[in-house]
């Protein structure tokens, strides 16, 4: 008598990926400089808008930026600019976003976007002396605050600054957190960014990831946009050079791949 048994053994393969969500409006993303490629004198846009930034007057490009490169401004003078002219702020509404680190001393108004020229305004901007975050009307020569203040923003991290123009305001915002508003919407353009055209208001030592939409983002896509930048650096192993935000682990999926393998065993019994 000849005996044989089949076993059957299931063998389960697990793969574990990442994703993270998608940029908000990324449709109406105007601007978007990294400088983590070109030129100090040519730094690409990745957004729609049809500009070219430059870094002049002795700011430069170089690495120990939130992840890759950023735009150092090292005198009063330093600057980075968007040529021809800069890019329009709708009266419909508009979203200004970077990263800075090293706020400068109080002693001067400090400029993270201004307009072309002389018709320019400062939307987004720090008061003299008062460390308070807002907005300066050119026109009429207003400091217009948000009543948010930045002196407890450590200087040897990078920071998360956001301003959404929308309704005749501009909503502030730091790491991705909603922190007060300023009664007035500038409508004119955004052409240098980290200081004023005429120098001595540099904003910070460094700014990176600059970010412009053509439309303003509500406070709930504010927040995603800062959970999104620290998942794509998160996603491709960059670190990230601060302490002052929290990175989330991103979306796990875990799919499951059931392989059937078959063991034949044999048991030969001879009568």
């Amino acid at each position: 008598t000849t005996t044989t048994t089949t076993t059957t053994t299931t063998t389960t393969t697990t793969t574990t990926t990442f994703s993270c969500p998608a940029v908000p409006a990324a449709s109406s993303l105007a601007v978007f400089l990294s400088f983590d490629a070109g030129t100090n004198a040519s730094i690409p846009n990745q957004g729609t808008a049809a500009i070219t930034a430059s870094a002049a007057n002795d700011a430069v490009i170089l690495g120990n930026g939130l992840s890759g490169q950023a735009a150092f401004f090292p005198t009063g003078l330093s600057i980075v600019t968007m040529e021809p002219a800069g890019v329009p702020l709708s009266a419909s509404g508009w979203t200004l976003s970077a990263w800075v680190k090293g706020l400068l001393p109080s002693s001067k108004y400090r400029t993270l976007f201004r307009g072309f020229e002389t018709d320019g305004n400062h939307p987004v901007i720090i008061d003299v002396n008062t460390d308070t975050l807002g907005s300066w009307e050119n026109g009429n020569q207003i400091f217009w605050p948000s009543g948010a203040n930045v002196s407890a923003l450590a200087a040897d991290q990078w920071h998360h600054i956001t301003a959404v123009g929308v309704a005749n305001t501009t909503r502030f915002f730091i790491n991705g957190t909603f922190v007060g508003v300023a009664a007035f919407q500038s409508t004119t353009s955004v052409y240098s960014i980290g200081n004023f055209i005429r120098g001595n208001q540099v904003f910070a030592s460094a700014v990176d990831e600059v970010r412009i939409w053509s439309e303003p983002l509500s406070d709930s896509s504010v927040a995603l946009m800062h959970s999104v930048i620290l998942c794509q650096f998160y996603l491709a192993g960059l670190s990230v050079s601060t302490a002052a935000v929290t990175t989330t682990a991103p979306t796990t999926t875990v799919p499951t791949t059931t392989v059937p393998t078959t063991v034949p065993t044999t048991t030969t019994t001879t009568t």
